[in-house]
């Protein structure tokens, strides 16, 4: 008769401690109420009002974007209203109170003198884009967005949705790519889609469905079109289990140039030139163009920029640009990344990372059954990558010098492979595991200012975004004399230094304007494109020269 007792006792007990863990719950933790000050503007001082912040600060913290305030931040602290300076480097972001008990519920400043404004003369807001609402309110990289409204138009080309960067990326890093359009999405502050292609689902006058970009964070969308910019609408962006940041910036000036030389004494028939656009991502920025000749014929065609010569001139003809290119070295923290691809989930702008493609063969037989072997039953696209890169490092040589006739499959097949075909085997594999992954061509930056022809890749994982791995430098290879980057290898598995410039990103597949008599597709190895050059009617010679670093900054 005694177990009955002994039961009873338990479960009160259980109810007793399962009481006093709600109690903590509920009231233990800080509790934010109301923020006075929250659109950080003017003097930049923010009163937080609640419960439970504790009399004196003792262990207490205030939190942006989940960094903590420096210590002579803090004005007064009482236990129902905080005061403190928020710095004036700081932008739009989360604020939450962590104590000794616990971490508040989080509320959202806004950095109202970073977000854009009209500028005087510009058309009313009554004429421009207005948001009238943004659903989900809060999500993940890589998410989607509904945004609805009035006024958003159709010239998609020329429009943009602009999100708040990311305060995390610190300092003046852009923590995230951003396009450009003629509306001045480049404003500081903000981000929006690499590429918008992909990224939009939908735009219209009414409503607009957009991914949310890498480097965004907690803030306000804004929506640029040539009527303007719409009122900002607070959005918050989704912690993930893993996090990725930018720092230690470098400049380079780059010159790019092509060269022709006419085989006839008279000018004679057209050539075109599609000269690849450096990407503009996470960890690059393209600055400025310092000077070009000819002008373009089109600035933004498949990735690429179009020079059309008309009568081509006898004797010699150079095209070339020179640009100002920022990159930062980029590192990220996935030791608990816990994310996943659902079934049916994988957003349309990655599905091009899965697909077999003219440079990685994921749907060869030997790479379906390789992956497979390699994965098993894992399914955390993290794990998954690391197995690949632990078997790419145990079973596959790298070959400083490759046979011109090597292939992906044949280096795989001989445990065997350059620089180039390591970089495609490891995407091939990755696709083959259902991770989305994009080789990508390139430059390394030597200190001695010498640009060295390399390639790397990038895989995605769900609420972070695309993560860096060169898979030879991993390996503590040093091609062509590289003398710069990271001490410790391995750390190019999941991070990279500010010493690779991108020239392109997955294969960009380029439709020919001519149609003429004659086409060139493979005049640059350190361009992923289809097309480099056209001609109708006209007998020439090209050289395409490596692109130089004329300076770094």
């Amino acid at each position: 008769m005694r177990k009955p007792a002994r039961i009873s006792a338990t479960i009160l007990l259980l109810a007793l401690l399962a009481g006093a863990f709600s109690a903590y719950w509920l009231f233990g933790r800080p509790r934010i109420d109301a923020l006075e000050g929250a659109s950080l503007s003017g003097t930049r001082t923010l009163t937080i009002r609640g419960e439970g912040f504790g009399e004196r600060k003792g262990g207490g913290r205030v939190l942006l974007d989940g960094q903590p305030l420096t210590s002579i931040s803090y004005i007064s602290w009482s236990n129902k209203e905080i005061t403190v300076l928020i710095p004036g480097s700081a932008d739009s972001g989360i604020v939450r109170v962590s104590t000794p008990l616990g971490l508040s519920n989080p509320e959202i400043v806004i950095a109202e003198d970073r977000v854009p404004r009209a500028a005087n003369g510009e058309e009313s807001p009554q004429s421009g884009p207005s948001i009238a609402s943004v659903e989900p309110a809060e999500v993940e990289i890589g998410g989607l967005v509904k945004i609805s409204g009035i006024n958003f138009g159709s010239d998609i080309h020329r429009s943009a949705v602009r999100f708040s960067r990311n305060a995390a990326g610190g300092g003046d890093s852009p923590a995230g790519g951003a396009s450009a359009p003629e509306t001045g999405a480049d404003q500081p502050g903000t981000v929006s889609p690499d590429d918008p292609a992909l990224m939009y689902e939908r735009w219209d006058d009414k409503t607009i469905q957009v991914r949310v970009p890498e480097g965004a964070g907690s803030g306000a969308i804004i929506v640029s079109t040539p009527q303007g910019d719409s009122a900002p609408f607070t959005f918050r962006v989704k912690a993930g289990t893993g996090s990725k940041y930018l720092f230690d910036p470098a400049a380079y000036s780059v010159r790019f140039s092509v060269k022709l030389r006419s085989r006839s004494d008279k000018p004679q028939g057209t050539v075109v030139i599609y000269a690849p656009n450096l990407p503009e991502t996470f960890s690059q920025q393209v600055e400025s163009v310092r000077d070009e000749s000819p002008a373009p014929f089109m600035g933004d065609y498949g990735r690429s920029t179009v020079y059309k010569l008309q009568e081509l001139p006898a004797g010699e003809t150079e095209i070339g640009r020179t640009l100002l290119v920022k990159v930062y070295s980029q590192e990220t923290n996935l030791d608990g990344y816990r994310g996943s691809f659902g079934a049916g989930e994988l957003p349309g702008f990655l599905k091009p990372a899965l697909e077999e493609d003219a440079l990685v063969p994921a749907k060869d037989v030997a790479v379906l059954e390789l992956a497979a072997k390699i994965a098993g039953k894992e399914r955390n696209p993290q794990r998954k990558a690391a197995l690949v890169e632990a078997w790419l490092s145990k079973n596959l040589a790298w070959r400083a010098t490759p046979s011109s006739r090597e292939t992906p499959i044949s280096a795989l097949k001989a445990r065997s492979a350059g620089t180039r075909s390591t970089a495609l085997i490891a995407c091939a594999l990755l696709r083959a595991a259902k991770v989305p992954a994009r080789p990508v061509a390139g430059f390394l930056a030597r200190r001695d200012g010498v640009s060295l022809p390399h390639y790397w890749l990038e895989y995605y994982l769900p609420a972070v975004g695309w993560i860096p791995w060169d898979p030879v430098l991993a390996e503590g290879r040093r091609p062509l004399g590289f003398d710069g980057g990271f001490d410790d290898a391995t750390h190019y598995f999941g991070a990279l230094d500010n010493r690779h410039i991108a020239v392109s990103e997955g294969l960009a597949r380029i439709s020919p304007l001519l149609g003429g008599d004659a086409s060139q597709t493979a005049k640059a190895p350190w361009s992923f494109q289809t097309l480099f050059e056209e001609s109708m009617g006209a007998e020439y010679v090209s050289a395409w020269e490596e692109m130089k670093i004329v300076g770094s900054y």
